[in-house]
């Protein structure tokens, strides 16, 4: 049986105060026992190396979360790591910097994994293949779940099983190779999300490849009302901001607004056939992605207006807009890494 190589997980507990203790808990109960399983096949016992904000969450209760899922046992080296204002996709950043092992595991705390996730996710890296996402999609087992899982950004959940080329991947669940990763990471910017986008872009544009395992499936819990809010806004703003690194105004009118709802009605519609859902579900299926949209072209205009309010208001982080994303490889230098 071949040898899986060595990785470290990079685990933030930005999104456990968002999701609650008791999903992160699930989640650190599977990752334990799937890392368990490949106990016996990996060239290097793994890390878990965990990121918290040190004024926000006391250490504490991140240790006893993690040691109430290994007990005695752990099947990694489990190191800790408190953070200063480092944010989402900043604390990734210092775990890949942390990390001791070939390939890292980029991982979010609201995120459950189905069983297989991490032999697939793994099992898919070797020659070629140096950066791979799984999938991730809304958990559907609750009525709002059901309603967001029609209309959320998340694609809705396949049987499929595979390894594909693709053009993106989703922060809560990819594994990279160390170096590699560390030549790009996370751009400072003034977002809220979609650093994974530029990341993403920055790497393809210089020749790597970017893979999709299908089968390495994790489940996303919908967002709690005040998440809802603050992601719409904060996608509005973040449309706004990226609109004016592409070198356009970020002007946004009725037209947009008109033509995004259109785009949900048309989602919503199409996904129907996919799960289960009933008649109350698409009605707030359609009436959450409204009101998702109204929300968002809000955060546009608030973000035109005041950007600066908008960035503390909504906790982004005030990084300088630059003029350009820097690709730090050049191609021939990717393409050695592809």
């Amino acid at each position: 049986m071949p040898r899986l190589p060595s990785f470290s997980i990079v685990l933030e507990w930005e999104n456990a105060r968002l999701a609650g203790a008791e999903r992160a808990s699930l989640m650190l109960r599977e990752l334990v026992s799937q890392a368990r399983e490949l106990s016996s096949e990996v060239t290097i016992r793994p890390e878990l190396i965990l990121l918290y904000e040190k004024e926000e969450v006391p250490h504490d209760a991140v240790e006893q979360a993690v040691n109430a899922a290994c007990g005695s046992d752990a099947p990694f080296d489990v190191r800790y790591h408190a953070t200063e204002g480092a944010g989402y996709y900043g604390q990734k950043n210092e775990g890949a910097q942390l990390a001791r092992h070939e390939y890292i595991l980029l991982l979010d705390s609201d995120v459950v994994p189905e069983p297989g996730w991490l032999r697939a996710l793994v099992g898919s890296l070797g020659p070629g293949v140096n950066v791979v996402g799984g999938t991730t999609y809304v958990d559907t087992q609750t009525f709002f779940g059901r309603a967001f899982g029609l209309f959320w950004f998340f694609p809705v959940r396949t049987q499929a099983q595979g390894l594909k080329q693709v053009r993106y991947f989703y922060a809560n669940n990819v594994m990279f190779r160390r170096d590699l990763f560390l030549a790009y990471r996370f751009a400072d910017l003034p977002l809220y999300r979609g650093q994974c986008k530029i990341l993403a872009d920055g790497m393809r544009e210089n020749g790597v490849r970017i893979f999709q395992q299908t089968g390495a499936r994790v489940s996303h819990a919908p967002p709690n009302p005040r998440h809802f809010v603050h992601r719409a806004l904060s996608e509005g703003h973040d449309a706004v901001m990226l609109s004016k690194l592409a070198g356009r105004s970020g002007e946004v009118g009725r037209v947009e607004l008109r033509n995004r709802l259109a785009h949900y009605r048309d989602r919503v519609n199409s996904r129907r056939p996919n799960f289960s859902v009933g008649r109350a579900e698409t009605v707030a299926a359609h009436a959450l992605a409204r009101a998702y949209c109204l929300l968002r072209f809000a955060g546009q205009r608030w973000a035109i207006r005041s950007p600066e309010g908008a960035q503390r208001a909504l906790g982004i982080p005030t990084h300088p807009l630059p003029a350009t994303i820097a690709r730090p490889l050049r191609l021939q230098e990717a393409r050695q890494q592809r």
